[in-house]
């Protein structure tokens, strides 16, 4: 570097083409997907899950450990502690938030 020139600094694009905004936190009351939704979320209560075919569900805490596997559409979530959670239905993992 010389005399005159600008100072190194770093990229925080990141190799990005275009700005990308993340949300922070989730606002919409449910989660798209193209095999499955599920809603609301967060919930206090319950989380129904809509998917094509009716698939074995399945919920982990953040550690990873299952709580509770289910066929049915919807998941009571009423015996857990609020926090983040991951709903699973086949390959595909969600964040679920429990208020």
């Amino acid at each position: 570097m010389g005399f005159g020139a600008p100072p190194d600094m770093p990229d925080f694009n990141l190799g990005a083409s275009g700005a990308v905004c993340w949300p922070l936190s989730q606002s919409e009351s449910e989660v798209r997907s193209a095999e499955w939704v599920v809603y609301p979320n967060p919930s206090s209560t319950v989380f129904i899950v809509q998917n094509k075919h009716g698939k074995k569900k399945d919920l982990y805490n953040v550690q990873g450990e299952l709580l509770f596997t289910t066929n049915e559409d919807v998941i009571d979530v009423k015996p857990y502690a609020k926090g983040m959670y991951y709903l699973r239905v086949e390959h595909e993992v969600k964040k679920v938030v429990v208020e």
